[in-house]
């Protein structure tokens, strides 16, 4: 019996809450869930793979506070700092005050960049002191000391002693030798120096 309207054909007389399964049905979702399953499954192993060929040759910077960095100017950040190919790509070395995450850090960066102080780690380059550069400039060669001498090596300073008073002397045979033969012209000595090593 239907209540509150005349019923427009055969189907509006069966009831409405009918529970009927049907197996058929239930059987394709499985396999529609099941297909899902093995998908994403795959998406997550090949996207681990993809992961681990992009990551074969990259190190993981990471940094403490207090450690000293360069920082790599962008041309987005830094576009007074890139206006020509010339100017230098980097600035530092700065100190790192604090580690927000393993890709980003707070920088002790001077207020004249007017940029903000947190970089990503792609951005900063860890800084190593150059103690071999320092003791080079400390223990430069002097002007007649041979560039191969070691430092404490007492027998190679002598002979490069010698060997500078030698070619000194040889620089002064030479231009006596041009003098007497009538000629008052002003030789170079690296002229001189190569002229002498011809002849020896």
């Amino acid at each position: 019996m239907v209540y509150g309207q005349n019923p427009l054909g055969p189907l509006d007389l069966l009831p409405i809450h009918q529970e009927k399964i049907n197996v058929e049905a239930s059987q394709r979702v499985n396999e529609i869930q099941e297909l899902h399953k093995r998908v994403k499954d795959q998406i997550e192993k090949s996207n681990e793979r993809y992961q681990s060929q992009a990551n074969k040759h990259r190190k993981q910077a990471l940094f403490k506070p207090g450690d000293l960095v360069w920082v790599h100017h962008r041309k987005e950040r830094f576009p007074s700092k890139r206006k020509s190919k010339l100017m230098p790509r980097a600035d530092g070395p700065f100190e790192v005050l604090e580690k927000i995450n393993n890709n980003a850090y707070k920088i002790d960066l001077p207020g004249e960049y007017g940029v903000s102080y947190i970089f990503n780690v792609a951005d900063l380059k860890p800084y190593f002191e150059d103690d071999h550069l320092e003791n080079l400039r400390a223990n430069s060669l002097q002007q007649g000391e041979d560039d191969a001498l070691m430092e404490g090596n007492e027998s190679g300073k002598s002979q490069s002693q010698s060997n500078s008073k030698e070619v000194q002397e040889a620089i002064q045979v030479v231009r006596e030798f041009i003098e007497d033969q009538g000629y008052y012209l002003v030789v170079p000595v690296s002229a001189c120096i190569k002229l002498v090593t011809l002849i020896t």
